[in-house]
């Protein structure tokens, strides 16, 4: 009878595997998510803001007269770099909102703000008529529509 009740009492002192598993997720996701506070988000916001700055607008003078011609194509790490980038501040997003909005707040609002201009404008200019199924999307696609949700989410 004692080997039963000394069963007994330690499945009663520790929590089910699922318990276990929740507490190490939660436990995760508060670190990950203090470490991109204290990191300004891992600095990605002035990342894709320096290399996308770095390459200039995209209007053109002629005769003094801007253009609207499609913007010429960014080197493809520049275009994977920017669409990971925004793909993380995507997925930070998911895992609490607030904490992505405090961060991108004040403080980085010029930065947020020339980030979402270049991304849309360079985005916007390089598309072509017609709707695309997913699978056939090119890189400037997937990027604009990454930075749409990402705009949803700043704002």
């Amino acid at each position: 009878a004692s080997g039963m009740s000394g069963t007994s009492a330690s499945a009663d002192v520790g929590g089910s595997p699922a318990d276990e598993d929740l507490a190490f997720e939660q436990d995760t996701k508060k670190f990950l998510l203090k470490m991109f506070q204290d990191t300004e988000l891992m600095g990605i916001v002035s990342i894709l803001v320096s290399i996308l700055l770095c390459e200039g607008g995209r209007q053109q003078k002629q005769k003094g007269k801007p253009t609207r011609e499609p913007a010429p194509k960014l080197p493809e790490a520049m275009i994977s770099l920017s669409f990971q980038g925004v793909r993380i501040l995507n997925a930070i997003a998911r895992l609490d909102l607030p904490a992505l909005q405090d961060s991108l707040g004040p403080t980085g609002r010029h930065e947020v703000y020339h980030m979402f201009v270049r991304l849309l404008d360079y985005c916007g200019s390089r598309q072509q008529g017609g709707l695309m199924k997913p699978d056939k999307m090119n890189e400037e696609t997937q990027l604009l529509h990454e930075t749409l949700i990402l705009l949803g989410f700043y704002c």
